[in-house]
């Protein structure tokens, strides 16, 4: 939906978001090959963790802003 908002075709939205999976299980494989030939599985884990408490955050945040105000609580400020 982002990519078709963003004026792109069907066709090169849908070839973009495959190209995006691919690329899904490249980082798979790199991620693998890392975790069993280093020592470097903790650093992925604190990556990856953190990669998905920040879209969490960004996400949730954003949208607890826009239910205070319909709500009516006024200000922003107020909900956080």
């Amino acid at each position: 939906a982002v990519l078709l908002n963003a004026g792109l075709s069907y066709k090169a939205a849908m070839g973009f978001n495959f190209l995006s999976a691919c690329s899904c299980y490249l980082g798979l494989v790199i991620g693998l090959l890392l975790g069993y030939t280093t020592s470097a599985v903790k650093w992925i884990y604190a990556v990856a963790g953190g990669m998905f408490i920040y879209i969490a955050l960004v996400d949730m945040l954003e949208e607890a802003c826009e239910m205070s105000v319909k709500i009516g609580q006024g200000s922003v400020r107020k909900s956080i």
